[in-house]
């Protein structure tokens, strides 16, 4: 497991991906922990290592991924470059102030996470066979898969704002320019504006290529 997590060669962009974003991210996340934002501060010392803390588990948790059987490590580290970056950009909105200085930084950040976890869904569906035979792969379901599974993380990551909001007292739902409710919903329009883009391309590319996607160099080992 510790091999495959730790596991570096030059010669593919994906562990430098992998790499450079556990190593910038847990540094970010260090930096707001123990200096708090760069700027006016807008949450107790205790928030603020609850979110620097909540970071640095998810950097880890990323690298985690790499280790789970039946999958090619160049898949995983597609989804774990994805997966640490969605939680940087995140970090970086708080670390910085870019939530309450520039409240669009929000619809940013959700529409990245869109595309970032529809990328992850396509490294999933071409390193694995957990949810299809990559001989099985058609358009429709590739484009489903990706929508279905940028859903799921867009309902998820707004369930867990609303918990940690209301059981440990952090401000993640806590927008300066609307409420509660709309800030909900143009999150999960945002993610799913961008995951529906990520899947009509891939669609078309498993259309138009012969299911290269699926056949390509997330196959490898």
């Amino acid at each position: 497991m510790l091999r495959r997590t730790l596991a570096f060669d030059p010669g593919h962009p994906e562990d430098w991906t992998a790499w450079v974003a556990r190593l910038s991210v847990g540094a970010l996340a260090l930096a707001f922990i123990w200096t708090g934002p760069f700027g006016p501060a807008v949450a107790p010392a205790d928030t603020r290592a609850l979110l620097g803390g909540f970071a640095l588990a998810g950097v880890v948790a990323g690298a985690l991924l790499n280790a789970l059987p039946g999958t090619g490590l160049r898949a995983m580290r597609v989804v774990e470059t994805a997966w640490t970056v969605a939680f940087g950009l995140h970090l970086l909105g708080h670390t910085a102030n870019l939530y309450e200085a520039w409240p669009p930084y929000d619809l940013v950040v959700h529409g990245a996470g869109g595309a970032l976890a529809a990328f992850a869904a396509l490294a999933l569906l071409g390193g694995t066979r957990w949810f299809y035979d990559r001989d099985a792969l058609t358009p429709l379901r590739v484009f489903w898969f990706v929508v279905a599974t940028v859903s799921a993380v867009g309902v998820a990551v707004e369930i867990g704002e609303y918990t940690a909001d209301n059981v440990l007292g952090t401000r993640e739902q806590t927008d300066p320019v609307q409420p509660r409710l709309d800030d909900t919903m143009t999150d999960i329009l945002a993610e799913s504006v961008t995951g529906v883009a990520v899947a009509s391309w891939a669609a078309w590319r498993v259309r138009g290529s012969g299911r290269r996607l699926a056949r390509g160099a997330t196959a490898q080992p």
